[in-house]
């Protein structure tokens, strides 16, 4: 668990060789994003991998997820948000 003070943001990732896995970020200014990953980087830092779904996704690449029993139901008559969008739910919500 990292503290930001500049964004004064709370991070939560963890630092596998050159990832970052960004679990998620907690900050009172949303428009911030890519300066705190910024500062959490490390010289030696190649990727980044984010356990939740950032609002701006342009600067992103989705991969699908091969972990087991993480199915969800949607109602298929349903306009659902998993239609439209690759979204994924947060892993610190995970159970």
């Amino acid at each position: 668990i990292y503290y930001i003070e500049k964004y004064d943001a709370v991070v939560i990732a963890e630092y596998d060789g050159g990832t970052i896995f960004c679990y998620d970020i907690f900050a009172g200014k949303k428009d911030c994003f890519d300066e705190i990953v910024g500062v959490l980087a490390a010289e030696s830092t190649v990727s980044v991998r984010l356990g939740f779904t950032p609002k701006d996704s342009e600067m992103f690449m989705a991969e699908e997820s091969a972990e087991e029993n993480t199915t969800v139901f949607v109602n298929k008559a349903s306009d659902s948000l998993f239609h439209t969008h690759q979204v994924t739910f947060p892993f610190l919500s995970r159970a």
